[in-house]
């Protein structure tokens, strides 16, 4: 079958991070038929969260495994039933194209909520074996006892991740600037946390693999040293998830988006501003717009 003639859904969300899970719940409470597509699980980086303490209505905070589930019963209350697939490229002529790793399929409006990627570590070339070593989210640590973890980094996502791992592993956080970008209750928490050390000034120059671990070679106040890890979590910066793009269509997005016909929520829109409420305001948002271009249309039921 051609893409041309295939069946044309009206409305799809690409990912299931809060700003997704917000946009499909909405559209569903207003009648539309919407398909939610994720790649790995439901929640984004929330898993990765230590704990989320903006989030009106939580005033203790609440642990970021315990939001991803609410977020994933939020879905089934709503009957979302996300689509486990990953999306391999989207295209648009009169439509958009989405190709996944299970189908092809027809949309006429999407809601991009693919959140970020993490940067890679600049300058440090790593043996295939050192990579396994060398994570960039803190969730494939989940249960990790006893270990000694380096965290390259300086922001909140560093402290974050530190602070959840010093509860049961021995962590320093190497910042390569002197200046820490983290909040100011993050570093009070990190600085009365006897398993966790900070060292600013410091920039990586190699990680090695030793044994079942890593040699950490980096160049701080004091010359070259070295440190000797289980694991290396890097967590120096992220950027929008939206290498799925066809080449074509990327030089299209902002005037898809001032059309009305495509829209990008949370993370993957919002830079340094990636906060969980930011993100489901964004997906609310999205899906209210698109509600009343459809009824505007006539193609909903009042």
């Amino acid at each position: 079958m051609s893409w041309r003639t295939m069946p044309r859904d009206e409305v799809a969300v690409i990912g299931a991070g809060p700003a997704g899970v917000s946009a499909a719940v909405q559209l569903r409470r207003s009648g539309v038929d919407v398909k939610l597509y994720e790649a790995d699980t439901v929640g984004g980086l929330v898993r990765n969260a230590n704990l989320v303490e903006n989030l009106i209505g939580f005033p203790e905070g609440i642990a970021g495994p315990e939001l991803v589930a609410r977020l994933a019963s939020h879905l089934a209350a709503a009957d979302v039933e996300p689509r486990y697939e990953r999306v391999l490229s989207v295209a648009h002529d009169d439509a958009f194209l989405i190709r996944t790793d299970r189908r092809e399929s027809q949309v006429r409006r999407l809601i991009i909520a693919t959140g970020t990627e993490p940067v890679p570590l600049p300058t440090v070339s790593l043996s295939e074996r050192a990579m396994e070593r060398v994570l960039y989210e803190v969730h494939a640590l989940a249960g990790l006892q006893g270990a000694r973890v380096a965290i390259v980094g300086g922001g909140d996502a560093a402290f974050d991740y530190g602070l959840h791992l010093a509860r049961c592993n021995e962590v320093l956080i190497l910042n390569r600037s002197a200046r820490r970008r983290c909040l100011p209750l993050l570093w009070a928490r990190a600085s009365t946390c006897p398993a966790l050390r900070y060292e600013g000034r410091a920039t990586v120059r190699s990680i090695v693999a030793r044994g079942d671990g890593v040699r950490v070679g980096y160049d701080g106040v004091q010359g070259r040293r070295e440190l000797d890890a289980d694991r290396v979590l890097v967590a120096v910066g992220r950027r929008p998830r939206l290498g799925f793009l066809d080449e074509a269509l990327r030089g299209r997005v902002d005037g898809l988006v001032g059309s009305g016909m495509l829209y990008l929520a949370g993370d993957v829109r919002n830079g340094s501003q990636r906060q969980v409420a930011i993100a489901a305001g964004d997906g609310l948002r999205a899906a209210m717009v698109v509600r009343r271009a459809l009824d505007e249309e006539g193609l909903c039921a009042s």
